[in-house]
């Protein structure tokens, strides 16, 4: 696929093509795999953090704080089996589409209509499990983020330094936490996305987690996302950027401090890593969702009126190439849910 510095809108046919690339399909897994080691490396960081407040609550300075961290890292691990479960939702749905409603649908089988009005009537079931997790990781973030805004008022008390700054880094957290919920919202919300937008949404799931994919020429595409989801994403990358600036601010403040400094630095990195990381992976599910839905809708309107509906674009797709790009997201979900691994945590 061509590519440039210039801003694309992608025809289905692009899009599609695009994500069936094999260098394509390396790369969103290896960023899925990314994605899965941050998450587990978060709960790492809630688990450190919880000995860092332990010790804190030693000194009496404070009505203990480990009790309500403590709460928040067993919400955390819950949100990760959510995740887990949710992605291998996503992907047996998706597998379905693949082996059974496109062949189906390529040979005008007969029967598609009552097997497509039974498996549509499941995926409604999944999208309540979606919208679920949504809104669980909703509201950990905000719940995070408030804890973080106490803490750093605390902080500021005891130590005398950096006081304008963690307030100023406070503040842009939660500005973040709130367009972290606007996007998602938006996400949501989408009933016919454009191409372009699932994309966008499979390829920002790397660099969110630190990871620049390489291989793939649809990598280094620029998409151009319109309407309030664009304005969405653009809105959140740049407070994203504000946020570590003013995190690197506050990190001079402190430097090399005691065991408080240090608990509160670590508390504003893994609450704007949870932000962002949550972030990509909600767009991730919704963005997939949404376009899935949309196509087994077109589907069914077809069906239910040929002459009137033209062949949809899945459809046409799957006949000319006998592929799917959803069979390269489903590998990439499998990729989420193996790297999840039970055994890493527990719910207590």
């Amino acid at each position: 696929m061509s590519y440039s510095t210039k801003p694309k809108v992608l025809s289905y046919s692009e899009a599609a093509r695009g994500l069936v690339d094999r260098d394509v399909q390396r790369d969103v897994e290896d960023s899925c795999r990314t994605f899965a080691r941050t998450l587990l490396d978060i709960l790492d960081k809630f688990e450190s953090i919880s000995k860092m407040v332990h010790s804190i609550d030693m000194l009496g300075l404070t009505v203990p704080l480990r009790p309500r961290w403590d709460s928040l890292r067993r919400d955390f691990s819950e949100l990760l089996w959510q995740f887990r479960a949710t992605a291998g939702n996503i992907s047996g749905r998706l597998k379905m589409f693949c082996n059974t409603i496109l062949p189906m649908a390529a040979a005008r089988d007969r029967e598609l209509m009552q097997v497509l009005h039974s498996f549509m009537t499941i995926s409604a079931d999944h999208a309540n499990h979606i919208r679920s997790l949504v809104e669980h990781a909703m509201r950990l973030s905000a719940v995070l983020a408030s804890f973080h805004t106490e803490f750093a008022k605390f902080t500021s008390l005891q130590t005398k330094m950096g006081q304008k700054e963690l307030r100023e880094l406070s503040g842009k957290i939660h500005e973040l936490d709130g367009i972290m919920r606007d996007l998602s919202a938006s996400n949501g919300r989408l009933s016919n996305p454009d191409p372009t937008h699932l994309v966008h949404a499979v390829m920002r799931i790397g660099s969110s987690c630190g990871r620049r994919s390489t291989r793939s020429k649809l990598s280094h595409q620029k998409l151009a996302l319109a309407g309030p989801v664009g304005a969405a994403y653009d809105s959140f990358d740049q407070k994203r950027n504000e946020v570590a600036h003013a995190l690197y601010s506050t990190q001079l403040c402190f430097g090399k401090g005691d065991k408080l400094s240090t608990a509160q630095v670590s508390l504003s990195t893994l609450t704007i890593e949870e932000i962002t990381t949550l972030e990509s992976g909600l767009s991730l599910f919704l963005g997939i969702w949404a376009r899935f839905l949309a196509d087994s809708t077109d589907i069914y309107h077809w069906l239910k009126n040929p002459t009137k509906n033209r062949v949809p674009a899945t459809v046409v797709d799957y006949t000319e190439t006998g592929i799917s790009f959803y069979s390269t997201l489903s590998m990439a979900l499998d990729v989420c849910v193996t790297g999840i691994d039970p055994s890493r945590f527990t719910k207590t």
